[in-house]
């Protein structure tokens, strides 16, 4: 919403390089357990428009381990990526949990949360290497079509193996 022409105009006249969206999950996520509701799919690729036709990098931020996504909701953030306008940049981040927020109480219910030293822990504190969190990561620096076709075949033997060495490669 805050993405406009004349907003990113000024900006950009102003010494605006780079503009950070927050992306983090996909729309479901976003409004039914985040309860935000900031930018949906369609108006952070009208952003990536804008930014692009005054040559502002868009860095998006997405959560690659949350547990309360689904394969569905990674699925849904990767082909927002593959619409996002080169070029761009992606930082990828781990959950976190800050106690007493309401999502903090989400996962302490669900048992997502271990006793720790000085309090409640997430059980995992990095983002796991998975098929889907490596298509986000290399995003920015390859073609819409690449991620497409890794997509497509995920569930093939040879996907995740030609995925690797598609990483190493780029």
């Amino acid at each position: 919403r805050e993405v406009t022409e004349e907003n990113i105009s000024l900006l950009k006249e102003a010494g605006l390089e780079y503009f950070h969206i927050g992306i983090q999950n996909s729309d479901r996520v976003n409004r039914e357990i985040y309860k935000r509701t900031t930018s949906s799919r369609e108006e952070i690729i009208r952003a990536s428009i804008v930014l692009n036709k005054f040559r502002v990098v868009g860095r998006y931020d997405v959560i690659l381990d949350d547990p309360f996504s689904t394969d569905e909701d990674e699925l849904e953030v990767l082909d927002t990526l593959t619409k996002v306008k080169k070029p761009f940049l992606v930082s990828c981040f781990s959950m976190t949990f800050f106690p007493n927020s309401e999502i903090y109480k989400m996962a302490k219910e669900q048992g997502l949360l271990s006793q720790g030293k000085d309090g409640y822990l997430l059980k995992t504190t990095f983002a796991k290497r998975t098929y889907l969190n490596d298509l986000v990561e290399i995003s920015p620096r390859v073609p819409a079509c690449i991620i497409k076709f890794f997509v497509k075949h995920r569930e093939k033997k040879f996907s995740e193996t030609l995925l690797k060495v598609f990483i190493y490669l780029y």
